[in-house]
């Protein structure tokens, strides 16, 4: 159909219409298509036809059955009701129309949380404490004794083989590694009471690790996985001690004060890095990782008032080992000569 150019300004009402049908004809997941028309339309005068709106807007009163088709509202074409508005030219067709994005989430605003650790206590390392001895009242229950070392020897080191004698029932298996240990002296508190010595228990003194390598007829083939003094013939078993080598210092308990009652080796002076016994234990609250200063009290004598005491800072010692009538000390500062009846306290290393 060929529309007249001319004659599209003359008339102000027409105009180009574009109009979306509100039904959709399918729709998906990403939208949905929309049935649209487009084209011009006229509002019908007083004595407009058919015939002439056709030879006035395509050059040819021909075209007014093409025209009458368009608008099927029209009942007579020879008289049509003024003020009828029809359609000139229409243009019909579908549009995919894509479905709106969802609008973007609201920013969540991320808080970081920061959990802080709680500060880790002081630790003292002290990588010789499986050497470390203790005293005990009872002795410790054997679990084996060394009968013989390997080649006749005498004493035993590190690589050697010995066999022992089993002498519990003890689950007992090749590959566990052992302790060995030797009792020695009974160990006495010389400084409890005027008249009585107070016996705290026997010395167990710890002399190396051995190595289970077979098990036959109540009896042990075992290789010297440590040396910590000369193994020998008699030396006892027991079950493996894995004591941990770094010992969280703890504060002694308020008010202790107790005396050095032997040293390791049985050495009368001995100073940093030397293994003690104390005369106080878990019965009064001594635990593994407190820590105690040392003193010298000296008695200072006056001619003309009372005789006062000297307190002297000797050193300090971290406690390894805890039994309940007495403990194993590490002297881990000296600043004097130490002795046995040197005396501790609750008191922090005062710089000197």
């Amino acid at each position: 159909m060929h529309l007249n150019p001319m004659k599209f300004g003359v008339i102000a009402f027409l105009a180009c219409v574009l109009a979306f049908a509100g039904q959709a004809f399918s729709q998906e997941d990403e939208g949905e298509y929309i049935g649209w028309s487009q084209g011009l339309k006229y509002t019908v005068q007083e004595g407009d036809t058919l015939w002439d709106l056709s030879e006035k807007f395509f050059d040819t009163p021909a075209m007014w059955p093409e025209l009458w088709k368009q608008n099927p509202h029209i009942k007579n074409p020879h008289w049509i009701e003024p003020g009828t508005v029809i359609n000139l030219f229409v243009e019909d067709g579908v549009a995919f129309i894509p479905k709106p994005e969802p609008p973007a989430p609201e920013p969540v605003e991320v808080v970081e949380v920061v959990v802080e650790e709680p500060p880790k206590p002081p630790v003292y390392y002290y990588p010789s404490i499986e050497k470390a001895g203790f005293v005990r009242k009872n002795l410790v229950e054997s679990l084996g004794e060394i009968v013989d070392i390997t080649e006749n020897r005498f004493l035993a080191s590190t690589g050697n083989t010995v066999y022992i004698s089993l002498t519990k029932d003890y689950p007992y298996a090749e590959g566990d590694r052992f302790t060995l240990w030797r009792p020695l002296n009974k160990i006495k508190d010389n400084f409890n009471g005027k008249f009585r010595k107070r016996e705290i228990g026997t010395q167990h003194l710890i002399v190396g690790e051995v190595l289970c390598t077979r098990l036959s007829n109540g009896s042990m083939r075992a290789t010297v996985e440590e040396t910590y003094r000369a193994i020998k013939i008699g030396d006892q078993l027991m079950s493996y001690r894995n004591l941990p080598s770094d010992i969280i210092i703890l504060p002694g308990v308020p008010g202790m004060e107790g005396k050095i009652v032997a040293e390791e080796n049985d050495r009368e002076i001995f100073g940093a890095g030397d293994v003690v016994f104390i005369n106080k234990g878990t019965d009064e609250g001594i635990a593994e990782g407190q820590e105690y200063s040392l003193f010298f009290d000296k008695e200072l004598k006056a001619k003309r008032s009372e005789n006062a005491v000297f307190s002297e800072l000797a050193g300090k010692f971290i406690v390894l080992i805890a039994q309940d009538n007495n403990a194993t000390a590490l002297i881990t500062e000296s600043l004097e000569t130490i002795r046995v009846g040197t005396i501790f306290r609750t008191q922090e290393m005062l710089e000197r």
